[in-house]
C-alpha cells in the first residue's frame, strides 16, 4: 500500500475520532503496535488495513518504506 493511502486513512481517523473510526471499519482497539506520525498515535492494523481497502488490497511496501514509525506500547 502507498504512503498516501495510509495518510488518508489517518486523516479519516482524525476526522472521525478513534472510537468511531474503529467501529466504522470493524476493528477493536490496538493492543501492541501503533503508528506514530506528526506527534499522534494511530492503531496500526486499522489504519493499514483501511489503506489497503482504498487501494484494492495491494500489499507492496513496509512501514520503513512508508517513512513512518511503528511503535509498541499502550495507546
Amino acid at each position: 500500500t502507498s504512503r498516501d493511502a495510509v495518510i488518508e486513512a489517518m486523516k479519516e481517523y482524525d476526522r472521525l475520532g478513534r472510537a468511531a473510526f474503529l467501529a466504522e471499519h470493524g476493528f477493536g482497539e490496538g493492543l501492541s503496535y501503533f503508528i506514530v506520525w506528526q506527534g499522534k498515535r494511530y492503531d496500526s492494523k486499522a489504519a493499514f488495513i483501511r489503506a489497503l481497502h482504498c487501494e484494492g488490497g495491494n500489499v507492496s511496501t513496509s512501514w520503513v518504506n512508508l517513512g513512518m514509525l511503528l511503535k509498541s506500547g499502550i495507546f
